[in-house]
């Protein structure tokens, strides 16, 4: 008789080849080192989807929540590495933000401002104390700041933030499913995930750097 493996490896292993796919697709379109880059999306991805199969476990292992995150990460996922990869050439020329591959013009100028920081001498915190102009509260600024000068210190990754911010959502859509499931029927629940999911200003600032994902 064949022994099985406990749970917690088989998630284990689900999260570590589905998080393999991602830091490569990602490296991939990511500037600098391959190898670097491949490593900093690994060390974002694996815990984020083993995380997110344990909260699926925790809401009751339903088949239609893993549905409704699956497709709340993979378009988030898709529109992020799309955008970030086309806009320099579907964008306009002469404008700058877009070149990087960015949207939201906050979210370009804190980058810059967070490359600043890991690339100095400052401590993080002073992204807190001292907060930028692009990020008035400074909490961001200090976790992107983080990013770069641990997991990316050889160059600009902005898919980095954005897969961060990807799976934050995609817990959030589980966790109002649930929230929502206490008090209303399951269709009900399963209708506002999926409108959370798949609203338009939803998926687009799911798939930036922004702070509403985190939110």
């Amino acid at each position: 008789m064949t022994k099985r493996f406990p749970t917690w490896v088989n998630d284990l292993l689900y999260a570590f080849l589905s998080a393999t796919a991602i830091a490569t697709l990602m490296a991939a379109f990511s500037k600098g080192n391959f190898w670097t880059g491949w490593l900093a999306f690994e060390f974002i991805a694996l815990p984020g989807i083993y995380l997110l199969i344990q909260l699926w476990r925790k809401l009751g292992c339903s088949r239609n929540l893993a549905a409704l995150m699956l497709v709340t990460l993979g378009i988030r996922m898709a529109l992020g590495i799309f955008i970030f990869a086309t806009l320099p050439t579907l964008g306009y020329s002469d404008n700058p933000m877009n070149q990087a591959g960015f949207v939201y013009s906050y979210a370009y100028n804190r980058e810059s401002a967070s490359l600043a920081l890991a690339h100095s001498d400052q401590p993080l915190y002073a992204a807190i104390t001292h907060p930028d102009i692009s990020d008035q509260y400074g909490g961001l600024l200090f976790l992107n700041s983080l990013l770069y000068r641990t997991l990316s210190p050889d160059a600009s990754r902005p898919l980095l933030l954005a897969l961060l911010s990807m799976i934050i959502m995609t817990a959030g859509v589980a966790f109002l499913w649930s929230a929502v499931q206490k008090r209303w029927p399951a269709r009900v629940a399963l209708y506002a995930g999926w409108v959370l999911a798949l609203f338009p200003d939803s998926v687009l600032l799911g798939s930036s750097q922004m702070r509403e994902p985190i939110i």
